[in-house]
């Protein structure tokens, strides 16, 4: 059984780099400007919108301010795959002015910014590449809170990022540019739910915002797990950040959640555990919440190697 199993894995892990050597040529570095100081937990924020810098930026910032981190702010130039990654120096410098914008406001957030300008035929894949090159524990990416194709998810790009990165990713709908005061933080105290709860409590502190962490009880459900759960959550958070607690009763997870988070700036939650491929991403109720809500909308995804690489593999 353990040498099947060992075979199993192993061939999960060639087909893997089977696809990575598929992916093309590899993404061309044009300019690349590292922080004076390194620091232990790296942000990558691609930018593809310089309207959505202050947001992504400050986003990533009260993430990893605590975490005595460095955001690497990256802008990918697309190159038709005949052409190659060549540089278009007049192209480079207009990209260049774009990231001094971020440099500016990761600095008056308190934090070191590198910065990189990279040419690829892929956009998703020199995020990946970047990723992977500057090992970064977290991705910090935009979402428009659509997409155009019904195939996809939350975009071409996004979706693709969400699915193979090696390391956690945070997606945000902004919605309006009013400070956030009030945070909704739903749970099921699962593993990415976790994280969120982690990453929602540096938010939470860095924008002095309240913190309401919730629970949606199901009628079929049973009242004292849910309860449970709840209890988790907030030990789990004692000490870090004022909270408050509260249970929700409703027959649908995601109506449950809509409903509350009328009463808030932004909703933090973290991606749901599913069997299906095209639900490796973040779980149907996380996606259902960021589409129908009407206020900024953060998802979070924690790095898991194995889902990962099945990902690679099935794409």
């Amino acid at each position: 059984v353990a040498s099947l199993a060992f075979g199993v894995v192993a061939f999960f892990v060639w087909m893997a780099f089977r696809s990575e050597e598929a992916e093309g040529p590899e993404p061309r570095v044009a300019v690349e400007r590292n922080a004076p100081i390194d620091g232990r937990f790296r942000v990558l924020v691609p930018i593809a919108f310089p309207n959505t810098i202050p947001s992504l930026i400050d986003l990533a910032a009260g993430i990893a301010k605590e975490r005595d981190g460095e955001i690497i702010a990256l802008r990918v130039i697309s190159a038709p795959e005949q052409l190659g990654p060549r540089i278009d120096y007049e192209a480079v410098q207009a990209e260049e002015e774009i990231l001094k914008v971020a440099h500016d406001r990761a600095s008056e957030k308190g934090l070191v910014c590198s910065s990189m300008v990279v040419i690829g035929n892929d956009i998703a894949q020199a995020i990946l590449h970047s990723a992977r090159r500057k090992q970064c524990n977290l991705v910090v990416m935009g979402w428009k809170g659509h997409t155009s194709k019904t195939e996809r998810i939350m975009g071409e790009v996004v979706d693709t990022v969400i699915a193979s990165a090696d390391c956690d990713v945070v997606v945000m709908k902004r919605v309006g540019t009013d400070n956030v005061r009030r945070i909704l933080l739903p749970t099921a105290g699962g593993i990415h739910a976790q994280r969120a709860e982690s990453y929602c409590i540096s938010l939470a502190k860095d924008l002095g915002a309240d913190l309401t962490v919730c629970t949606v009880n199901l009628p079929e459900g049973d009242s004292s797990r849910s309860q449970l759960t709840l209890d988790a959550a907030a030990k789990r958070l004692e000490g870090q950040h004022r909270a408050s607690f509260k249970l929700l009763n409703n027959k649908s997870v995601v109506d449950a959640i809509v409903e509350e988070a009328k009463g808030y700036d932004a909703v933090i939650i973290g991606a749901a555990v599913e069997s299906s491929y095209r639900r490796i991403l973040f779980g149907t109720i996380p996606e259902q919440v960021a589409r129908r809500t009407e206020c900024t909308v953060i998802v979070v995804k924690r790095h898991h190697a194995v889902r990962a690489m099945l990902a690679k593999v099935m794409q």
